[in-house]
């Protein structure tokens, strides 16, 4: 019967590896983007000066490398269930 269930692993361990290499995603020739818009194509859409809401602050641009906390946080919730 041991046999049986070695059997079993490895004929599933080739079914994933073929569903794998048959049905896998082809990757695409192109670069990920990976740098923040520019400021010329932030704005696309076209809206009226008066409905824009005024701030003096300018909006902290992202850096290229992405956002990292200082230090690493565990987070606990309690739910009714």
């Amino acid at each position: 019967m041991e046999k049986r269930v070695i059997l079993a692993f490895v004929l599933s361990f080739v079914v994933l590896y073929a569903f794998r290499a048959f049905f896998a995603p082809t990757p695409s020739n192109e670069p990920p983007i990976a740098h923040a818009p520019s400021a010329s194509s932030v704005n696309t859409v076209q809206t009226p000066e008066k409905s824009l809401p005024v701030s003096a602050e300018s909006p902290t641009p992202v850096p290229a490398e992405g956002i990292r906390a200082e230090r690493a946080e565990d987070l606990s919730f309690e739910t009714s269930r």
